[in-house]
């Protein structure tokens, strides 16, 4: 028997669905939406039947005047998420359930729908591949990030308080040193070898915070045309290397992991999607007074 083994979203109606995100972000502490015009909330689990696989569920308050849950009455819809859609919906209609006949295939996976004995209308989705998940999350939230930076006026992209000291464009420098330094880990160990640590000769504890400031001071000596120049040469780099991994190099122990002592995948995801997200928690700040004033 074909099984949900998630919620993939919770999509309900609202007066005003990016306000209203705010103040669940604001007041609750949801993550950050994935575009600064957006009210789309994404929530990042693992699975506990295959615990290598990250999963998400999308959290998103819709206009009042959409049509996507059915009939108008429909106040909100529940997605789903399913092993094998056309299974799953060979299974519902065997069943006498009424089912969609469309179905949407996407970056972000394929979609049917079908209604309860109620009438509500129900989202099944069936995810991408792992891999294809993780280029289309650093795609998304790569996107994200970059259309904030491009929002900020030129003239205030080196201005100081985006993060404390910090300016968009030393985040920008900040978000590339991670990247290309994720693509020289893969890299070496696609070679069989281990790319030389980072830490200085018996330094501990916050040597993070040491290498984050030598990247500012960095960042802050170069122009802004010769930082960004990197930025989509980097990006296209990433997604050609990570689109030719395998699941054994993402997560087995005897794949990329027995060289990088942890798998590729989260060092992968630490130092893009998800390092994205992180700095774009204060982007609402990036075109405040305090940085275009």
């Amino acid at each position: 028997m074909e099984r949900v083994f998630g919620i993939g979203g919770v999509f309900f109606k609202s007066k005003d669905p990016e306000r209203l995100t705010r103040w669940y972000v604001d007041h609750l502490g949801v993550p950050t939406p994935v575009g600064p015009e957006d009210a789309v909330v994404v929530f990042r689990w693992l699975r506990i039947d295959e615990p290598h696989v990250t999963a998400q569920t999308v959290w998103a308050p819709f206009p009042q005047t959409t049509d996507y849950f059915g009939r108008e009455s429909a106040a909100l819809m529940i997605n789903f998420q399913v092993q094998d859609l056309d299974a799953m919906l060979a299974q519902l209609r065997a069943a006498g359930v009424e089912v969609d006949a469309r179905i949407e295939q996407t970056e972000q996976g394929r979609f049917g729908w079908c209604l309860d004995p109620e009438g509500n209308r129900i989202e099944l989705w069936q995810p991408p591949a792992v891999r294809d998940e993780l280029l289309s999350s650093i795609r998304l939230w790569r996107d994200a990030f970059e259309r904030a930076v491009l929002a900020v006026p030129a003239a205030a992209r080196e201005t100081p308080g985006v993060e404390e000291g910090r300016s968009v464009k030393d985040l920008v420098g900040h978000v590339l040193f991670w990247e290309q330094r994720a693509l020289t880990l893969v890299r070496a160990a696609l070679g069989g070898e281990k790319a030389p640590s980072l830490r200085l000769p018996g330094e501990e504890g916050d040597w993070i915070h040491r290498l984050n400031a030598e990247i500012d001071v960095r960042t802050r000596a170069r122009n802004w045309d010769d930082l960004w120049s990197e930025w989509t040469p980097t990006g296209a780099e990433l997604l050609k290397v990570v689109g030719g991994l395998s699941e054994r190099d993402l997560f087995a122990p005897d794949g990329l992991a027995r060289i990088l002592n942890t798998p590729a995948y989260d060092i992968i995801a630490n130092n893009t999607f998800d390092h994205y997200g992180e700095h774009l928690v204060n982007r609402r700040g990036w075109s405040g007074s305090r940085i275009v004033g």
